[in-house]
């Protein structure tokens, strides 16, 4: 049963073009951005940091494409878990819920919907980024990486749909939730630290920043995405120059003195995804429809 709702929401989703359109929008506006004036203040910035050296172009093009990767891995949930909002609106689930089967398997049947969509739009993002940073003459990057940003991908994908499916479920009105879209598109590149690095920004707001499960998801893909570039950028560089590159442009989150790990990063997207998959499912056998 929860593989035919899966493949229920799948075509659903799927046949409506516009909203995969949609999908797509946020990175499309970081494209035209970075095209029209972004890039080139960044690729300054960088050549400013460090100096005109082979290789610096190279990683700034990985710092955007790894930017709008983990844009897809957000606003690709919040668009495929409308389908929610819509099953709501047209009294579906409550033809659902007449049946025996557990409300956990119905969450289940939109958050893996949502992964699935998410990992294969956002994988798509990837390959095409790699594909331009192969016409700018630099290679792929190794298998190990490409595992490791999928992996990453997978991870973001499943923790901001279990974010946004919860959203999904206390917004009652399918306008509101439709609105969210926009709102989340627009925000998500300055929460990101996308459109203009964490380290122009003041430190509260940057602590505000490093406080969002978003800023996790981003960091980790970096991480993932950059080593070959940062290798080859900063071979012989004294190791607080790296670190200031590093918090700078959103590679490292720093709380006072102490720097995440990757691996606390991972706890914290893993605790989060686990909260709102339970505060889904407890608010859902609460709401009246659920009965």
């Amino acid at each position: 049963m929860l593989i035919k709702l899966v493949e229920r929401n799948l075509k659903r989703y799927l046949k409506d073009y516009m909203g995969v359109f949609f999908s797509f929008l946020s990175v499309i506006m970081v494209i035209i951005m970075y095209a029209a004036f972004l890039g080139d203040n960044t690729l300054a910035g960088v050549k400013n940091s460090v100096g005109d050296i082979p290789y610096v172009d190279g990683l700034v093009m990985a710092w955007l494409m790894a930017g709008i990767v983990f844009i897809s891995t957000v606003t690709v949930p919040v668009s495929v878990l409308g389908l929610f909002s819509e099953d709501r609106a047209a009294k579906t689930l409550d033809d659902f819920y007449t049946s025996p089967i557990p409300r956990s398997r119905f969450v289940l049947s939109y958050l893996l919907s949502s992964l699935i969509v998410t990992t294969i739009m956002a994988s798509f993002n990837f390959f095409l980024g790699q594909l331009y940073i192969l016409t700018m003459g630099y290679g792929f990057i190794p298998l190990i990486d490409v595992l490791m940003v999928l992996l990453v991908i997978m991870l973001c994908s499943m923790t901001y749909s279990c974010i946004f499916f919860f959203i999904a479920v206390i917004m009652k009105s399918n306008k509101a939730y439709g609105s969210l879209g926009g709102i989340v598109g627009t925000l998500i590149g300055f929460f990101g630290g996308i459109y203009i690095p964490i380290g122009v920004i003041s430190a509260s707001v940057a602590l505000f920043v490093n406080l969002l499960p978003f800023a996790y998801g981003v960091t980790l893909m970096r991480i993932a995405y950059m080593p070959v570039f940062m290798t080859k950028v900063f071979e012989g560089a004294p190791i607080q120059i790296v670190e200031n590159f590093e918090l700078f442009f959103g590679m490292s989150i720093k709380f006072g003195s102490t720097v995440m790990t990757p691996l606390l990063m991972i706890g914290a997207m893993l605790l989060y995804s686990a909260v709102f998959f339970g505060l889904s499912i407890l608010v859902m056998k609460k709401q009246k429809f659920v009965a």
